[in-house]
Parts: C-alpha cells; sequence; structure tokens
C-alpha cells in the first residue's frame, strides 16, 4: 500500500515538473515574441504622419488636441471617419496627453506609433498563449501561427499607420475576450463568461469589426465538442448577439451618414464609404469579395506586389468584362470552401482554421462594396491567425512522418520567418510618410484618380503646386468622378489666387458628394475674396455638415464675412458664438473689437483689444490699435 502510494506521488512530481517546465517556456516564448516585435518594428518610431485619415483621427482633430476646449462633441458621441470607436480615440488622446503640449507645434507621431508597435507586440504574444489554450499545448502550430501574426507584412499596415490603431487596439481586447471564453468552457467558472463579454464589448468600442468574435465564439464551442442541442449554449450567447447586432446597426447608420437617431454628433458626408453598392450586380460583388479572399490567403505565402491601396478594377468603372482572375476566384474560393468542410470528417483542425478566416474577413470581403479598395492588408490582420494556425498544423503533419520532421519543421518556419522579415522591413518603408506611401501605390496603379488624388492632396499641402496640379489633371483626364480630385484642383486655382475657378471646382465637388462640409466651407472662404454675399449661406451650410468640433472656426469666418460686409451687429453675433465655444484667439477679440468700434461701443471695443493682448501679448495689431487710441503709453 506505502509503495503504490509513493508511486502515485512520484508521477504526480513528474508531472507537475512537466507543467512548471511548460509553463516557464510558454512564458519564455512569449516574452521573446514580444521583444522581437519590438525589434522588428523600430523603424516606425520615425516615421510621420499621414495625410491619410490621421488628421481626422489626430493632427485635425479637436477631441485629440484639445480635449479641454469645451465643446458639444465628446470621444463618446462622436464617430470619426465615419466610424465610431471611442476607446480608439481615448487611447489617442492619452499619447497626445504624453507627448505633452509641444505637440501641437511638432506633432510628431513618435508616441502614438510607440503605443501600435506595443499593442502589436502584446498581441503576438497574446496569439501564441491563446492558441495553445485552444491546442492544449501544441507547441510548434501555435509558434509559427504567432510568428507569422507578428512579422507578417501584410500587417505592416496596422502597425505603422496612426489611424488604424483601431485594428491592433480591438485585436487585443478580442483575443483577451476568446481566452477568456476558452477558460469558461473548459471550468464552467462565471467570471470567465463575465470577464468575456465585457472584454468583447471593450473591442467593439475599439473598433465594429470585433462584432465578428461572435461566430468565433461558436466555433471553439465546436471545438470543444458542446452540444449545439444545450439551451446552455444558445442562452451565453445571447449578450453577444445582441451587442453585435447593435454595433451593427450603429456602424450601417453612420458610415450611411446617420447620426443614429440623434444620439451622435460629427456626421460628416457620406465620403464615399460604403461605396456605391448599387452600382454592382450580385455576381459582381461574388467575384469582388471572392477575389479578395483569395489573394490574402495568395499573400500570406506570396507578399509580392503588396499596395496602400488596392482600386477596383477599371472594368468595374466602365461597367466591362472583368479579367479571369475574377471568376476563377469564386471556383477556387468554393473550392476552398468544400474542402475544409470535406476535411471536417477526418480533423477539426483546418475546418476551425479556415472558418475562423472566414468569419473574420467576410464583413470587408467586399460583398456590400464597402470602402473605395476593394481589398487592404489591415483587413489580414486578425483572419490571419487562423490562416497561420492552419498552416502550422499542415508542416507539422507533413514534416511529422519525415525522419528529419522533428528539425525540419523548424527550418521551414525559419524560412518563412527569414522571407516575411525581409519583406517587412521593405514594407516599412513605404509607410513611412505621405509621399512615399502614395508614390508606392502609384507604381502599382499609375492611372488611380483616388491614388493621383491623395499625392496631389499632398503635394497641395507642402507647396508645390505644380506637381499637385499635375496629378489632379491626370485624374480629370482619367474621367474619375472623385471630389476630392476638384476639391484639390480649387485649393491649388485659390493658392494661385484664381478664386472664381477655385468656387467652379469646390462646386463640382459639391454636386458629386452634396454631403461633405469642408467642400462648401471652401468655397465660402473663395467667395469671400470676390462675392462675399454668397460666402455666408455655404458657411452656414457647412455648420449643418461638419462635426461640432470645427463650429468655432466656421463662426469666425462668418463673422470676418459680416465684417466685410459692414454688418456689425452680426458680425459681432457670429464672434460671441465662436468664443462660447472654447478660448478664443487674438485675433477673434480684436476683429469683435473691430466691429463694436464700428458700432459706437468704444468702451467695449477697447475691453476686447486688451482682451486680445492679454492672450497674446505679442499681437501687434491689437497693440497699435491701442497706440492709436491712446490706450497705452
Amino acid at each position: 500500500m506505502a509503495t503504490k502510494v509513493k508511486k502515485t506521488t512520484t508521477n504526480e512530481a513528474i508531472t507537475v515538473e512537466k507543467d512548471n517546465k511548460s509553463i516557464l517556456f510558454s512564458v519564455f516564448v512569449a516574452v521573446g515574441l514580444f521583444m522581437i516585435g519590438i525589434f522588428l518594428h523600430q523603424p516606425i518610431l520615425q516615421h510621420r504622419f499621414l495625410d491619410w485619415d490621421d488628421q481626422l483621427y489626430v493632427t485635425e482633430n479637436p477631441l485629440v488636441l484639445q480635449p479641454k476646449v469645451k465643446s458639444e462633441s465628446t470621444i463618446w458621441n462622436t464617430p470619426i471617419a465615419l466610424n465610431y470607436h471611442p476607446l480608439t480615440i481615448l487611447t489617442l488622446q492619452w499619447d497626445r496627453n504624453r507627448a505633452g503640449d509641444s505637440f501641437l507645434s511638432k506633432q510628431v507621431a513618435k508616441p502614438f506609433l510607440q503605443t501600435n508597435r506595443l499593442i502589436h507586440s502584446l498581441n503576438s504574444s497574446l496569439v501564441f498563449l491563446f492558441l495553445m489554450l485552444f491546442t492544449r499545448g501544441k507547441w510548434f502550430p501555435s509558434i509559427f501561427a504567432a510568428m507569422a501574426f507578428l512579422i507578417h507584412p501584410m500587417h505592416v499596415e496596422s502597425v505603422a499607420w496612426v489611424s488604424e490603431r483601431k485594428d491592433v487596439l480591438y485585436t487585443l481586447f478580442f483575443l483577451l475576450s476568446a481566452i477568456s471564453y476558452l477558460q469558461y468552457i473548459r471550468d464552467k467558472r462565471p467570471i470567465w463568461w463575465i470577464g468575456s463579454f465585457l472584454l468583447f464589448v471593450l473591442a467593439c468600442l475599439s473598433k465594429a469589426m470585433a462584432v465578428s468574435l461572435v461566430p468565433v465564439l461558436f466555433l471553439l464551442d465546436e471545438w470543444e465538442n458542446r452540444s449545439f442541442k444545450s439551451i446552455g449554449i444558445w442562452k451565453e450567447k445571447i449578450p453577444f448577439v445582441l451587442t453585435g447586432l447593435l454595433v451593427g446597426w450603429i456602424a450601417v447608420d453612420i458610415q450611411a451618414g446617420g447620426n443614429f437617431h440623434g444620439i451622435f454628433s460629427n456626421i460628416e458626408g457620406v465620403k464615399a464609404a460604403t461605396g456605391n453598392a448599387a452600382q454592382f450586380g450580385i455576381w459582381e460583388r461574388l467575384q469582388y469579395a471572392s477575389y479578395g479572399m483569395t489573394q490574402y490567403l495568395f499573400k500570406f505565402f506570396a507578399p509580392l506586389q503588396l499596395s496602400p491601396f488596392y482600386p477596383y478594377p477599371e472594368a468595374s468603372i466602365n461597367r466591362g468584362t472583368l479579367p479571369i482572375i475574377f471568376p476563377l476566384s469564386v471556383l477556387i474560393f468554393s473550392t476552398l470552401v468544400f474542402l475544409s468542410v470535406w476535411s471536417r470528417r477526418f480533423s477539426k483542425v483546418f475546418f476551425f482554421s479556415f472558418a475562423f478566416y472566414f468569419f473574420t474577413v467576410v464583413l470587408v470581403a467586399q460583398f456590400l462594396s464597402v470602402g473605395l479598395v476593394i481589398m487592404a492588408d489591415r483587413y489580414s490582420y486578425v483572419p490571419y491567425i487562423g490562416v497561420g494556425l492552419g498552416v502550422g498544423f499542415g508542416i507539422d503533419w507533413i514534416t511529422g512522418s519525415k525522419q528529419l520532421g522533428r528539425y525540419g519543421k523548424w527550418l521551414v518556419m525559419l524560412g518563412f520567418a527569414l522571407w516575411w522579415g525581409y519583406k517587412t522591413q521593405t514594407q516599412l518603408k513605404v509607410w513611412k510618410d505621405t509621399e512615399s506611401l502614395w508614390r508606392s501605390a502609384l507604381e502599382k496603379y499609375p492611372k488611380d484618380g483616388q491614388i493621383l488624388a491623395n499625392l496631389g492632396n499632398y503635394y497641395g499641402k507642402n507647396g508645390r503646386i505644380e506637381e499637385a496640379a499635375s496629378c489632379f489633371e491626370q485624374a480629370i483626364e482619367a474621367k474619375i468622378q472623385n471630389a476630392m480630385v476638384y476639391e484639390g484642383l480649387g485649393n491649388v486655382y485659390g493658392s494661385r489666387n484664381e478664386h472664381q475657378k477655385a468656387a467652379e471646382m469646390f462646386s463640382e465637388a459639391i454636386k458629386i458628394d452634396p454631403r461633405k462640409g469642408s467642400f462648401y466651407f471652401n468655397r465660402g472662404t473663395a467667395y469671400t475674396l470676390f462675392a462675399p454675399k454668397k460666402a455666408i449661406p455655404d458657411f452656414e451650410k457647412s455648420l449643418e455638415l461638419l462635426p461640432p468640433a470645427k463650429h468655432a472656426e466656421v463662426f469666425v469666418r462668418i463673422g470676418n464675412t459680416h465684417l466685410q460686409l459692414k454688418e456689425y451687429t452680426k458680425a459681432i453675433a457670429s464672434f460671441d458664438r465662436a468664443i462660447a465655444l472654447g478660448p478664443p484667439s487674438a485675433s477673434v477679440l480684436h476683429d469683435r473689437g473691430v466691429a463694436k468700434f464700428n458700432l459706437g461701443q468704444r468702451a467695449e471695443a477697447i475691453a476686447d483689444f486688451k482682451a486680445a493682448l492679454q492672450v497674446d501679448p505679442q499681437f501687434q495689431v491689437s497693440r497699435n490699435t491701442l497706440l492709436q487710441l491712446g490706450e497705452l503709453k
């Protein structure tokens, strides 16, 4: 009896020792992945903000730049770039605060990209830990998938682009929620379910794509052999499903230009965020979706011809016959679906891997023509977890039957790592600044109007007027119906002091997208220089469409226009409204003082001139005015 007890105790001790070694090795791998991620993405710390959504998220976003300024809009009721992700904006605000007050003048992207790099590296560790838990300790597939997630060049976009904070952030909570749910399945403690649901909510507040976790949870049930006949499984999912439906409803409404029954503000135009799905038939959309989903799989192995922008084929615009690759993609993807379902007869691994990929990519697979691109590197961020897992198991299975399989599979992984690492370093250079970004895209698609428009806008903002004009003119020659092209050309004419032509171009932009507030604002600004009476209606229209955070600037323009028209009472009213929205600039106070002075309100005018000097002691215009009035010595 004693011998038996001793034997059992010894076996238990050996098991505990093995478990401890396994835990220590898992921690070592997770930390190693994290450190590799930090090192590999070091170059992004020298990158700049991009003139592609970064201005909406950070560099021109008052919620991030000046969070203490009084405004009707807040992080929690303000969609940005037609997306509702308040938690993402909150983290960007934290980074801005971390950068200090000097950020307003320098606008260095480093603090923001440091956080992106940190979260991405942490995500790779979580991918490994999730898959180790999921596979019950299968080392090679877990490490391979985590390595692919960490260093794949298709993921550079999500890390090196400040605006894609939402991608890395929602994935963080997505993975934590999945880990928590898997723990709940295995030990049934309610705390794990509660944690999973709360983390899911945080993921949804980071990016609406987090709703793809709901079908993934059902996949985890299937993997753990839970019976779908059990009512308990369905009850567990009700909060997840209802939350997912609400998030989806909000996303669809906002992207269509709505304000979700008055709850949200800052809805500015449609911005082509939802594309024009009506222009494509069901067969066309099926081809576009299949093309994208097969291309992501192909680029997992051969990440070639990567581009920041993948436009729809020219045939889709001209209503012509699509290239053979599109109908062929439908056949290829349908075959893959069949094979993954068929493989379930022998193993759940490849079915789960493919299903994970499908459910996490299908919402952006262009069935509904979302956005201006047919695919995007960033859309592969979470889906590649499933692909990496399936490929990892495949390599493990193939090499397992070989004599050198034990070492051969690690050599294969090393080969992939070196190949992907090299391509990642190349891709990081593409994202270093706006010019390199759009020039890289233009090399792949030299006649695309949207790319020409974006590159032209960059040239225009940096004073390279002739280069900007060339880009816009090429886009118009290509017969691209893009409001940004006309807006950009309007800005070119404005810089040349050809204000009437500028107004004409802004009018063309308005015809294409009549719900973009900046078009009316820009046309109003042009009108102030040759037909100021026309400017007021445009500025007032822009107030309806621009986010509340920009209203102060509009009221200033309205006030200046009234001042120009010698409508002093109206000018004062507009300046008052601008000042009520936040700390006024010295020029606004001075201009209000000028209006008051012209109405004979000398004392009030002098008070405004003095207030302007208090805001900016170096504001020479107010100083000279006060000297002329004998109020300064």
